[in-house]
């Protein structure tokens, strides 16, 4: 089966800008997707713990048939080596830190390596991201 997870992030309640360009984006994403017969669930302005159960129970529910997209656009960042959704809830960057679990368990980042380091039951699996 082809499935798409939409994480899209652009309301926040941390200090971080609105990002309302991505209101369009969504719907333009999830025409494509459904022009190609794919099964789409959307995340819009979640928290962190919305985006680690969902991402968590996506992952484990894949099978060798299917061919998966998941594609996340909103507010990101870069730390040693490790590549961070912003939450609706995260809090600001306090200061680089050198413990990169800081970012997950104290700033609610969602750490993307959570998704690339998976062991998927099939090749077929893209993480698209368009942060901004």
């Amino acid at each position: 089966m082809n499935k798409l997870l939409l994480i899209a992030n652009y309301a926040y309640d941390n200090g971080y800008d609105e990002l309302p360009g991505i209101i369009t984006e969504i719907e333009v994403v999830k025409k494509t997707f459904k022009l190609m017969e794919y099964n789409i669930s959307v995340l819009i302005n979640s928290t962190y713990d919305e985006i680690k159960s969902t991402v968590e129970k996506y992952l484990s529910e894949i099978t060798k048939e299917d061919t998966v997209v998941i594609y996340y656009t909103g507010h990101g960042c870069h730390w040693a080596g490790h590549n961070f959704i912003i939450c609706r809830d995260s809090k600001k960057d306090v200061g680089r830190v050198t413990d990169v679990s800081f970012y997950e368990l104290i700033l609610k980042m969602y750490d993307l390596q959570n998704i690339t380091s998976y062991g998927y039951k099939t090749d077929n699996v893209l993480l698209v991201s368009s942060k901004r």
